[in-house]
Parts: structure tokens; C-alpha cells; sequence
């Protein structure tokens, strides 16, 4: 019968158990305490192969580890497996079960014993416990069962969750064999996207110099967590810093096809991304050459015809008090033929312009025209403002009607920007010297330009979403400028110009 110091002796034991060992370890220690605790010599701990229907052993001696394994059915470990009742033998040598190979293999002599079958909570076999010589007496079927049977379910515990632990840390190490040896890189996040496991290919890959274990992936990348929470899991490609990432994202399961995670594939594929825009662009730049030829051609003809027309209006001096805006027609007739034939050399990668010298009131004066035939059609009133540095200038090599072309394109963006039909004080020109160059900005206080796209807007077709753009202002004024030997920038919002060009143009002084 169990008394209260056994009871004692039990709970004493069952908190040594740590649950969180490693099956070795767990196997030892069950081992260990249980010889403590019946007053025996030696102690096998059984293991049952569900799939083989057997029972192995591992016999721990100093945590050296030797492996027995025989059939379900087999021997006295073997016939309490399949009965799942203990068995007390108090003289091995009267029963015709009892193996003595393995006592002629260790030198050992077994007198009696007592197993116990090893039962989880569900009643499934684990496997069989069995304890070997009671010291100065035999195994005791009131006491020493009664503990051992209570004992057992507690030993089955830890053993089951061991395995468990041990098949989930053999499958980990058997993925992290896979996945380190992947071409891609790797990451594996759970339900609440923390990191649960990557390969060294996915730290290079993203030039991650930080452990990112356990970390959430919004931490890490945003882009990233943003699809998976819009269940966009299709493979795509992802501009994350300065390069390209093709991402592939899948449902993680157990075995169960229960959802654990998502596993993330990353491969680069910048150069791959690079190189088709840059066949794609000059495509697109094959096709305008194309079409802007036929369209000088085609455009040319009624064009000229309108010039001949004016010519003869003038010839014969009717034009009377609408002079000057015959003037204008045939200058912007000049503007048209001229940007086409713009527009045709910049997608054969020619941009040519005709430098004059002009001294810096000359420029200005230009610049005023200019500002004044924008204000009249645009019903507006551009500010310009002329800063005191600029008297050092004396001259300026500029091919004017192209340098008016390209602060045209930017100008015309800007009036476009502005959210409000009054553009008064909205759109401003500012001249300054510095650093021996002439610096001209322009800026709006419109709607501004999102982050994610300031990179792209100087690329050829960037239209930023707008219907009625070509996206080629803007480049072909910096292909303008940079012939100038000058140089074109988008700068960082200050105070109410939400958008700022610079453009710089070398000057003589």
C-alpha cells in the first residue's frame, strides 16, 4: 500500500523530471530516479517504434548510449508492451521469457525485476519500463508496483513530449540543411510574422548585417509584410532600397494542413529588371524615332503652308492692328516644328543646341518674355525673383531657344501641380550665383512628388499617372541642360515649395 512518505517521495521525483530535456537526457534521468526510488540496482527504459513494432533501449551509462531493440511479443519488456499489464519476477531463472544475452554481454547478473508498461494519457504505449535487482530483497507487488504504476503515466509524459521535441528539432535541422543550401533566400515567419527561421542567402541577398531572429517582419520589410497582409502571395517583383527582389510567398502547414506561417522566397534580380527596362526603353525610344519622323513629315507640309500664308498677309501689309499677334502665331509655328524635331532626335540620343553668348541682362530679358507670354496664357502671374550675386555674371553660353524649351516642360509641370485655379504666387523662378554657377530654381506649391517615384522622374515615359502626359518633358530638359554642361535636380521640400528643380549652368564671370 502507498503510504504518505511514499506519496512524498513520488511528488519528490516527479518535480526532478525536467520536461524540457532532450530524450537522451530525459530517458537518464527517469532512469536514474526510478532505481532511487524502488531500491534497485539498474533500470531500462523502453521506447516503442509505432511503425516497427518494436521496443528499442537506450541503456544509459554515464550518458554513453548503446541501443537494444527487440519485437513486440518478444521477451518480458516485449510481452508487457503487448499485454500493457506489469509483470514482478522475483527468480529471472525460473522463466522461460527472460533473456541472459545481455547480462553475458555486461558481466551483469540479474537476480528479479519488475516492468511497467509506460501509457500516455490517451492509453497509447510509449514504451516499458523495467527495473532490475531489488537490493537485499525482492520487488514488493503492493509497494513497489503501486509506486512504479504511479510513477509511469508521469515518465510517459516527458518521454512522448522528448520525442516530439527531438522529431521537431531533427526536422528543423534537416530544413535548415535545405534551406541554407538554397540558391534563394529564405525566410520562415509564423502567424504573427515573427521570424522563425532564414539561410545566410537571405541576409546577403538584402545586405542584412543584424540578427533577425524573432523579429517582426514589418520590422524588417514592409513591402514585404504589406502583401502577405493583402494576400498578394503571387510571385512578384519588389523594389526594396536600390534593387530588385523577385519575392514568392506560400502557406506554411503542419502536418495537420494546418496554416503556422508563410515561408518567403527572395531571389535578385536586379540586373535581370535593369537590363528589360533598358531593352524595353529602347524599344519604346525605336518606336518615337519612328513616329516622330512621320509626324515632322506629315505635320510638316500643312505647317508651312500656314507660314506661306502669313507671309503673303504680311507681304501685302493687312495685318493691320493684329501684328503682333501674327508674330506670335508664326513664332509658335516655329516652336511646334522645333520641338518635333526635338522630340526626333532625342529618341535617336541626339540632342543638339547652338550656344550663343549672351550677357546676364540679355538672359534676363529673354527670361521676362518668356515669363510674359506664360502669364498670358496661362491668365497667371509667375513670380520671378533675381537675387543681388547675380551682377558678378558677365556672360552666359546658352542655345536660348532650347534652354526655353526645357524651363518650359518643368514650368508647365509645375502650373499642372497646382491644385487651385488662382496660380497667383504659386509658381516661382528664383536666379542666384553660386559656386561660380548660375542657379535657377523653380518652385511650386503644389501637391509635390511622392518619395517612391522622385528617382524615376527624369526617366523617359515616367508619367507619374497622368493621362495626358508622354513622360518626356522633364527628361528631355535634362538631356538639354547636361549639354549645356549644366545640371538639373530635384530638391528636398522647403517651407511651402512642396517641389523644387534646380537647374545649374556654367557661366563666365
Amino acid at each position: 500500500m502507498l503510504t504518505g512518505k511514499n506519496l512524498v517521495s513520488l511528488l519528490k521525483l516527479n518535480e526532478k523530471i525536467d520536461f524540457t530535456k532532450k530524450i537522451f537526457e530525459i530517458l537518464y534521468a527517469i532512469s536514474q530516479n526510478v532505481i532511487k526510488l524502488l531500491g534497485a540496482e539498474r533500470s531500462t527504459i523502453y521506447i516503442y517504434d509505432e511503425e516497427k513494432n518494436e521496443l528499442y533501449s537506450y541503456v544509459a551509462s554515464q550518458l554513453e548510449i548503446d541501443e537494444i531493440r527487440l519485437k513486440v511479443g518478444e521477451g518480458i519488456a516485449g510481452k508487457v508492451a503487448e499485454s500493457r499489464i506489469p509483470i514482478i519476477v522475483d527468480n529471472v531463472e525460473n522463466n522461460t521469457d527472460f533473456n541472459a544475452y545481455y547480462d553475458s554481454q555486461t558481466n551483469y547478473k540479474t537476480r528479479n525485476l519488475i516492468t511497467v508498461p509506460l501509457l500516455n494519457r490517451e492509453d497509447k504505449l510509449i514504451g516499458v519500463v523495467q527495473v532490475l535487482n531489488k537490493k537485499n530483497s525482492k520487488f514488493n507487488k503492493n509497494e513497489d508496483l503501486e509506486k512504479l504504476n504511479c510513477f509511469a503515466p508521469v515518465a510517459a509524459i516527458a518521454i512522448e513530449q522528448a520525442k516530439i521535441a527531438d522529431e521537431k528539432s531533427m526536422i528543423k535541422e534537416k530544413n535548415s540543411l535545405l534551406i541554407e543550401n538554397f540558391n534563394a533566400g529564405i525566410l520562415i515567419i509564423d502567424n504573427q510574422y515573427v521570424v522563425q527561421d532564414f539561410n545566410k542567402k537571405y541576409l546577403e541577398i538584402f545586405k542584412l548585417d543584424y540578427d533577425i531572429e524573432k523579429k517582426n517582419i514589418r520590422e524588417i520589410h514592409k513591402a514585404i509584410f504589406d502583401r502577405i497582409e493583402n494576400l498578394s502571395l503571387q510571385g512578384t517583383d519588389l523594389k526594396i532600397r536600390q534593387n530588385y527582389y523577385h519575392i514568392d510567398i506560400s502557406d506554411l502547414t503542419d502536418i495537420n494542413e494546418k496554416k503556422v506561417g508563410w515561408v518567403i522566397l527572395a531571389t535578385d534580380v536586379t540586373e535581370k529588371v535593369i537590363f528589360n527596362q533598358k531593352k524595353a526603353l529602347e524599344e519604346r525610344m525605336s518606336i518615337l524615332g519612328k513616329m516622330s519622323s512621320q509626324i515632322f513629315h506629315d505635320i510638316k507640309n500643312p505647317l508651312f503652308i500656314i507660314k506661306g500664308y502669313l507671309q503673303l498677309i504680311d507681304d501685302c501689309d493687312k495685318k493691320g492692328e493684329n501684328e503682333q499677334y501674327f508674330e506670335i502665331i508664326r513664332s509658335e509655328i516655329e516652336r511646334i516644328l522645333s520641338i518635333i524635331q526635338e522630340i526626333l532626335h532625342f529618341s535617336k540620343g541626339e540632342v543638339e543646341v547652338f550656344p550663343e553668348k549672351f550677357t546676364f541682362q540679355d538672359f534676363e530679358s529673354y527670361l521676362l518674355q518668356f515669363l510674359e507670354k506664360i502669364n498670358n496664357t496661362f491668365n497667371a502671374e509667375i513670380g520671378l525673383q533675381i537675387y543681388p550675386e547675380v551682377v558678378k555674371i558677365k556672360h552666359l553660353n546658352i542655345d536660348v531657344k532650347k534652354i526655353e524649351r526645357a524651363l518650359s516642360n518643368i514650368v508647365f509641370n509645375s502650373i499642372e501641380a497646382v491644385e487651385t485655379d488662382n496660380l497667383n504666387g504659386q509658381v516661382q523662378i528664383q536666379i542666384d550665383f553660386k559656386d561660380k554657377m548660375l542657379h535657377l530654381y523653380i518652385k511650386d506649391k503644389g501637391k509635390g512628388i511622392p518619395e517612391d517615384i522622385k528617382e524615376h522622374i527624369f526617366e523617359p515615359f515616367f508619367t507619374q499617372n497622368k493621362a495626358k502626359g508622354t513622360g518626356l518633358g522633364l527628361p528631355i530638359a535634362k538631356a538639354i541642360i547636361e549639354k549645356h554642361q549644366g545640371s538639373i535636380e530635384l530638391k528636398n521640400k522647403e517651407n511651402d515649395w512642396n517641389t523644387i528643380f534646380l537647374i545649374q549652368l556654367p557661366v563666365e564671370i
